[in-house]
């Protein structure tokens, strides 16, 4: 399972089983940080680089067509499945 949580235009995605992280105790706790990194490298055989590191957040911004949204989620679901394997 993973969740996202956001402010404003940044955004995290991390892998965990409870419906929320508030803190970094609970991130430190709770958050598979491996699984996260094997998903960001993931991505990179699709055409979409995302930091492997667990700890930083995305950012969305204006310069994002509509089109860069869907080539990103087209290859996200391509990278999950990867890592369900």
């Amino acid at each position: 399972r993973a969740i996202v949580q956001n402010v404003g235009p940044m955004l995290q995605i991390m892998f965990t089983e409870r419906p929320s992280i508030r803190d970094y105790r609970e991130f430190c706790a709770h958050v598979d940080r491996a699984r996260y990194q094997k998903f960001a490298w993931a991505l990179f055989k699709y055409g979409v680089y995302m930091t492997p590191s667990a700890a930083l957040h995305s950012v969305v911004s204006l310069a994002h067509t509509d089109e860069d949204v869907s080539f990103t989620l087209e290859a996200a679901g391509k990278a999950l499945a990867d890592v369900e394997q």
